[in-house]
């Protein structure tokens, strides 16, 4: 039998910062851009993605994940709420 992570409650909204853990030395964190419906009704995040890297400093860009996928893969960044 094959057991599915359930996804956090979570409802991701513009300006709001997450992070995951890549690897074992990479920290991706992520700032939301907008949530939208695609033409199937299926809600996405569009986010900026920033990679850091320990020893090749950070790099940077723009990705969408269905909303669903987003909630499995990353977490609030509570850095960036303490920090506000």
């Amino acid at each position: 039998m094959l057991w599915k992570r359930k996804s956090r409650r979570m409802n991701p909204q513009p300006g709001q910062s997450y992070v995951r853990l890549r690897g074992s030395k990479v920290l991706e964190r992520v700032r939301v851009v907008d949530v939208c419906l695609d033409s199937f009704g299926i809600p996405h995040i569009h986010y900026n993605s920033t990679c850091l890297r320990e020893y090749q400093g950070e790099s940077e860009n723009q990705r969408v994940l269905a909303k669903s996928t987003f909630c499995e893969r990353f977490r609030p960044d509570t850095a960036a709420m303490t920090a506000s």
